[in-house]
């Protein structure tokens, strides 16, 4: 029998969570909202949105392992990083690689704090806390044994308040506004946008953004042994997935599509795409397909030496016109 998938798994609408439940501050309406699980050894791919209210606030803290990047899908954020203090907005990624102190304080109510975890079990590790302060309120509000906890979970809180220096975002370094791009690729009908890079993952993978004009379409065929995980940060797409019926996704959208599945993804209009799960080695792809457009001319409009540039570099989602 032929294993039936489940597209509301696939096409996860902000409303097909797993799981939602409150923040820690009783005294705010602000509540996470879990998507998808963290996976494999890097613990990756884990998702959540987290709405806050203004002035809520996320105390001064750091990580000793584990990678988070958060998008600002609405609202504001006054942004604390390595004693400097500024303001991201709306369609902003704040990046927070291990070892780099950070806190937060929430501008708007309805701020939509999109989270991507890699190695830091987020959710699972805010479950548990919540079994305790619920069930064990005597053991949840005991500083020593939650201190033993938050070791665990390799999170230190510092008990002083930082002093901040006031800064334009763009000299935080973390925080990465919506046209910023460690590398741009443009092709027609496409712009690649490099969001995070391979070094500020340990390696595991890339974040793209992709900006699609209407009738362009990425594809992949049933090789492809990577999970696709692509967010529609605006616009909307048209999907075919292999034993699926044809769906449109939406803004805000998470499509999470299994290994070897093959797939088609179509701009119905102006489109833009998160890429959180680039595994292959995309820009050395695109550094090497650009070298050739002034340099080899004939083996830059050549589809089968562009392919087997991508296939080498572990890459197997394809773009094309329709």
């Amino acid at each position: 029998m032929s294993p039936k998938y489940y597209p509301e798994r696939i096409h996860i609408k902000p409303e097909d969570y797993i799981l939602k439940y409150e923040e820690y501050d009783e005294a705010s309406p602000s509540y996470v909202a879990y998507y998808t699980e963290p996976v494999g050894e890097f613990g990756s791919n884990e998702i959540s949105d987290t709405v806050y209210h203004a002035d809520d606030v996320v105390p001064y803290h750091e990580h000793e392992r584990g990678i988070e990047l958060f998008l600002i899908d609405a609202g504001s954020v006054e942004v604390w990083m390595r004693g400097k203090r500024a303001v991201a907005v709306k369609g902003d990624m704040v990046l927070v690689p291990p070892y780099v102190a950070h806190g937060f304080r929430y501008l708007e109510d309805g701020t939509i704090w999109r989270e991507l975890f890699q190695e830091i079990q987020m959710n699972p590790n805010l479950l548990q806390h919540h079994r305790l302060r619920y069930h064990h309120p005597e053991t949840f509000n005991d500083p020593e044994f939650m201190a033993g906890v938050y070791k665990r979970d390799a999170t230190i809180w510092f008990d002083y308040e930082p002093a901040l220096r006031d800064v334009d975002k763009g000299e935080v370094g973390y925080i990465r506004d919506y046209d910023f791009a460690l590398a741009r690729f443009d092709f027609e009908g496409i712009s690649l946008l490099q969001k995070v890079a391979r070094y500020e993952t340990n390696g595991h993978k890339e974040v793209w953004q992709a900006r699609m004009e209407p009738g362009f379409k990425i594809s992949w065929g049933h090789q492809n042994p990577h999970t696709n995980l692509f967010v529609v940060y605006s616009g909307s797409v048209d999907v075919k997935l292999e034993g699926i019926d044809p769906f449109v996704a939406n803004e805000r959208d998470i499509l999470h599509v299994p290994t070897y599945l093959a797939g088609e993804i179509t701009a119905r209009e102006d489109t833009v795409l998160l890429d959180y799960n680039c595994r292959g080695y995309l820009f050395r792809a695109l550094d090497e397909i650009r070298s050739l457009a002034s340099s080899d001319q004939k083996a830059y409009k050549d589809a089968k030496v562009i392919d087997k540039i991508l296939t080498r570099c572990d890459c197997f989602v394809r773009g094309s016109r329709s």
